[in-house]
Order: C-alpha cells, then sequence, then structure tokens
C-alpha cells in the first residue's frame, strides 16, 4: 500500500480556514509549550481576560489524572470557548458565539487528518527587536487605553462585529462608544496619517469626543463640537503641513424604539434589508468648513430583519493580488447575499492575500 502523504500547513493558514467556514468564531489561537501562538482576536473582548481564561482550561487540561482531549466551557453569555489537544505539545482554542461545537470538532478533526502544523523555530521567532518598533507597541499600548472596551454598547444586538485592523502595529483609524440611559453611541473614525502620527491624531480625538460628548447631542452636533475641539488645539498652516483631520461615521441608537440617528463627514451608511442601500456622505477634506457647517443627522428606523454597516476607506482600498483595489461593488453584493460583519472581514482578507495591507481599517455591522 502507499503510504499516505501529510501536508504541512502553516497555523496561520490553518485559522484563516476556520474563520472562513465558521463565521461564528470570535477569537481564535493555538498554545505551544505553555505559551499563546498566533492569537487572532476578532471580538470586542480585551485580549488578556481571553489570555487569562484560555490559559486557566488549558492548564487544567494538563491534569494527567483527567486525560481530557478537549473542554468546553461557557466563558459569559452567548460566548463559549473551546480547547482540543492537538500534541502533547500543541493545543488549539477558540472563543465563540455557538455552544454547539460538533461541526467544528469535526472541521478541525479532517483538517488534521491529513496536515500537520508547521510553526516556527525558536530561531526564527526570536528576531531582535529593533527601538522604533519598541516605540511602535508603546505607542499601541497607550492608544489601546483610550480604546473602549465595546462589550456592554454592543450586548443588546444579535449580530455585531467589529472589525480594527491598523495598516501598522499602531494606526489613525478608531472606534469610540458611549452608553446613557436611552441610547447607545458608536463612532468610528480615519483620522490623518498613519504609522504613529496617525496613532497620535485618534488619540486626541478620542480625547476630545470624551470632553464634549453630551448626551442630548445629535449625531451631527458631536462631529462640528469635535471639529471645533480640534481648531482650539492646532494652527491649521498648510504651509508647513497640514494638521489632524478626522472624517467619521456617528451613531446614536435608542434600542427600545431601534431608531439610529446617524451623521458622518466621508463615511458610508449601508442599510440592509431586502436590498443594500449605500447613503453616501460628503468628504471634509475637500471642503472641510463647508461640510462641517450644513451637516446634518438622518434617522433610519431598523426591525429584527435589518442591519446596518459602515466602514473606513481602508476597506475598499485595499489592494489584491491583481494589483486592483477591492472597491465598494464586491462589499455591496456580499451584503446582498446575506453575508455578515465577519464574513466582509474574511472577504477583506482574501483579497488582499499575500499583499501588504494598504490602509488601515475599521468597520462595524450591526444587527438589531
Amino acid at each position: 500500500m502507499k503510504p499516505r502523504s501529510i501536508n504541512y500547513m502553516k497555523p496561520k493558514k490553518f485559522i484563516n480556514q476556520l474563520n472562513q467556514n465558521f463565521t461564528e468564531i470570535l477569537s481564535v489561537g493555538f498554545i505551544v509549550d505553555s505559551e499563546l501562538k498566533e492569537f487572532k482576536n476578532r471580538s470586542t473582548i480585551d485580549m488578556e481576560d481571553i489570555e487569562g481564561l484560555v490559559m486557566r482550561l488549558y492548564f487544567l487540561s494538563l491534569d494527567p489524572e483527567k486525560k481530557v482531549k478537549f473542554f468546553i466551557n461557557q466563558y459569559s453569555e452567548n460566548k463559549f470557548l473551546y480547547l482540543i489537544k492537538i500534541t502533547e505539545e500543541v493545543s488549539l482554542f477558540v472563543l465563540c458565539e455557538d455552544s454547539n461545537f460538533a461541526k467544528l470538532h469535526f472541521f478541525i478533526k479532517y483538517l488534521l487528518s491529513d496536515v500537520n502544523l508547521e510553526f516556527e523555530t525558536e530561531e526564527e521567532e526570536k528576531t531582535p527587536i529593533s527601538q522604533d518598533e519598541e516605540k511602535l507597541w508603546s505607542a499601541k499600548r497607550i492608544q489601546n487605553l483610550l480604546l473602549p472596551d465595546m462589550t456592554p454598547v454592543l450586548a443588546g444586538f444579535s449580530q455585531k462585529h467589529l472589525q480594527y485592523q491598523p495598516k501598522d502595529i499602531v494606526g489613525g483609524d478608531f472606534y469610540w462608544a458611549r452608553k446613557t440611559k436611552n441610547h447607545l453611541w458608536m463612532v468610528i473614525g480615519d483620522s490623518t496619517g498613519h504609522s504613529v502620527e496617525g496613532a497620535l491624531g485618534s488619540v486626541s480625538i478620542m480625547s476630545i469626543l470624551n470632553q464634549v460628548f453630551a448626551p442630548e447631542m445629535n449625531p451631527h452636533h458631536l462631529i462640528k463640537a469635535l471639529h471645533d475641539g480640534l481648531n482650539n488645539i492646532q494652527s491649521q498652516d498648510l504651509v508647513d503641513g497640514y494638521g489632524i483631520g478626522c472624517e467619521m461615521m456617528v451613531m446614536k441608537y435608542e434600542p427600545k424604539t431601534k431608531t439610529l440617528k446617524y451623521s458622518s463627514n466621508g463615511l458610508l451608511m449601508y442599510l440592509i434589508d431586502d436590498r443594500v442601500q449605500v447613503y453616501k456622505t460628503k468628504k471634509s477634506s475637500f471642503d472641510q468648513e463647508r461640510v462641517i457647517k450644513f451637516i446634518r443627522s438622518r434617522t433610519l428606523h431598523l426591525n429584527n430583519h435589518t442591519a446596518i454597516f459602515t466602514h473606513s476607506d481602508g476597506l475598499i482600498d485595499q489592494i489584491g493580488e491583481n494589483g486592483k483595489k477591492l472597491k465598494r461593488a464586491p462589499v455591496v453584493r456580499a451584503l446582498k447575499e446575506g453575508k455578515t460583519g465577519a464574513e466582509i472581514e474574511t472577504l477583506f482578507e482574501q483579497w488582499k492575500g499575500s499583499q501588504i495591507q494598504t490602509d488601515d481599517v475599521v468597520s462595524l455591522y450591526l444587527k438589531p
């Protein structure tokens, strides 16, 4: 009998296979020799919280008296953790919105039936970190302090997905949220620049939002207040360069009536029902003073069959392996087909392929 050939697969490709086939996955990764590897977090839960839970379950699985090959544990309402031992040295964990892990378990076993996972060697992992990269990671920690925990704000939606993917370690795209007595406020934004320059802009913008926010506002009032604040802290001298600018989508949602008020100075709003309606807004980069002066809020009445989606330019400007931008049409087509926010992120990843990410990306998908 001819021996069965074994294929080798990188852990990142294995994770992508899981994400493409199970959209309910929130976080996934490997534990190799008691250390987290290839950890991808697509949820709004803090990574340190997930890591703590995963490692507690992992060390429980090491109990020689139990000899348990996999665990399923409830993390919180509608969030379940699955952990399976692949080898003595390698375990896989999945945080999921669905407690029925039978299909997932079968799919993992199917993938592993003729595949060996090929992790990087210790020598490959110990690439020296430059001083500049250390500064970037320090900037990321500071930026993460201001990025809010979206879990309590998004908890009431039946479906929700936040994609936050800077081009570099840090970036100019951001998200912001506030929960008041009757409303949920959600903001995604795209500030000027990338990397540390963009991160400084986004940190400044989030700080101003925290200062100028008032519950009785309408969304366009918050955009105007932000730009007033920006003009107060900077001198927009275009001869020497440019100051901090921002395109943003501001949403004020009333759960009781499922009423969404929104305003934007450049980002698109998609309303998904039996068709997809795309609402455009004027970009403030063309004529900031005029756009901010005449900007208004719009109202959408949602129901259990509708959803909304919005994103920064980085999503549709991504260059694919064919050298072309993703553009809006494939996104609209996917939404028409009933694809969720997680599936739109997968569409983005598949289009990007092996190409370098073109721009920072933030997007939000919500269904009441």
